[in-house]
C-alpha cells in the first residue's frame, strides 16, 4: 500500500480490523522488524488494525527533501498518521529504537491523540558516543550449533543477539535479509550529522500523562537503559519492563516474555479505556 506524504510515496502495510496501532521501526530498518516483533502478539488477539510503514529513505519509502532531521521526521509520521488513521482519531503506537525514540516524541506532543504507546528499548540519548551502555553478555543456550556456523557470521549474530539458540539465530537471519541494503545511506548519513537528535527533549516540562509499555534490555548495547529509566517520571501511567539477558534485540532474545507482558498491557488498556 502507498500513501503520499508531502509528495513522497509512503510504504505501508495493513492487518485486522479495530483500534490502530502504528508501528514503527528502527534507523536503517523497515516495517518488517515491527512485523516480526509485533504480529506473535495479535495472532489471537483482536480487535486492532496494525499500521506497519516504511520510514523515508527506508525500506521502500524513498527519501522525503522536507525530511533532514528528526523534527522534521517526527511532523511526517504524524502526517501520515492523518492521512490513514484520521486527523481526529485516536490510535495506539509502538516503535523499536529510533522508532520509539519518535513514540516518545509522538506522546508527548500528542497526548489527546496519542491513546497509549509501546516503547521497545527507544533511543534516550541521541548522542551515541554519550550513551551509557552495559556490555552484551552471551547466553549460549546451543553452544554446538552456534560453533558450527560460519566464523564471520557467527560474529555477527554473536555481536547483536544475547540468547543464543536455533530460534533467535533464525529471526535475527530473517531480518537481516529483509532490511539489507534497504536503505539511503546517503540520506540517512545527512540526518545524523545534521540533526538526529530532537531540537528539545520531547519531554521537557511535560507529563505524558498515557498509558505506555516500556521495554528495556539489561545488556543492550545499543542504546543502553539507564538514561531512560531517567526520564521515567514524566510517564506517570508506565508499565516498565526491564528484562534480564536482553539486549537491543529484546523481542529476539525473550519472545516469550515480549508477547505475553504486551498482551497482559493491551488488556489492562483495554479494559481502562474510556467507551465512545
Amino acid at each position: 500500500m502507498k500513501a503520499e506524504i508531502w509528495g513522497t510515496p509512503v510504504a505501508y502495510e495493513e492487518r485486522g480490523e479495530g483500534m490502530p496501532l502504528v508501528a514503527i521501526h528502527g534507523w536503517t530498518g523497515c516495517r518488517l522488524q515491527m512485523t516480526e516483533r509485533l504480529e506473535p502478539v495479535f495472532a489471537d488477539l483482536p480487535g486492532y488494525r496494525r499500521i506497519y510503514l516504511d520510514l523515508p529513505g527506508m525500506g521502500e519509502t524513498p527519501p522525503c527533501a522536507r525530511v533532514q532531521n528528526t523534527d522534521e521526521m517526527l511532523a511526517f509520521v504524524r502526517a501520515f498518521i492523518d492521512r490513514v488513521v484520521g486527523e481526529k482519531a485516536p490510535y495506539l503506537v509502538a516503535g523499536h529504537s529510533y522508532g520509539g525514540y519518535l513514540v516518545r516524541g509522538l506522546l508527548a506532543a500528542e497526548d489527546s491523540r496519542a491513546a497509549g504507546g509501546i516503547l521497545l528499548c527507544p533511543v534516550a540519548n541521541p548522542v551515541h558516543a554519550q550513551r551509557i551502555l552495559p556490555p552484551l553478555v552471551p547466553l549460549v543456550e546451543e553452544p554446538a550449533f552456534v560453533q558450527a556456523l560460519p566464523q564471520p557470521e557467527r560474529e555477527a549474530y554473536g555481536g547483536a543477539i544475547v540468547v543464543q539458540n536455533r530460534y533467535s539465530y533464525a529471526a535475527w537471519q530473517r531480518e537481516i535479509d529483509g532490511v539489507k541494503d534497504r536503505f539511503d545511506a546517503g540520506y540517512l548519513d545527512a540526518i545524523v550529522r545534521t540533526g538526529y537528535g530532537y531540537a528539545r527533549l520531547p519531554e521537557e516540562g511535560k507529563i505524558v500523562d498515557v498509558p505506555a509499555l516500556l521495554f528495556l534490555g539489561r545488556q543492550d548495547d545499543v542504546v543502553g537503559y539507564e538514561e531512560m529509566l531517567e526520564l521515567l517520571p514524566h510517564y506517570p501511567r508506565a508499565t516498565l519492563a526491564l528484562l534480564e539477558h536482553a539486549g537491543h534485540q529484546l523481542a529476539i532474545d525473550q519472545p516469550e516474555a515480549f508477547v505475553a507482558m504486551t498482551r497482559c498491557w493491551l488488556k489492562k488498556w483495554e479494559s481502562e479505556r474510556p467507551r465512545q
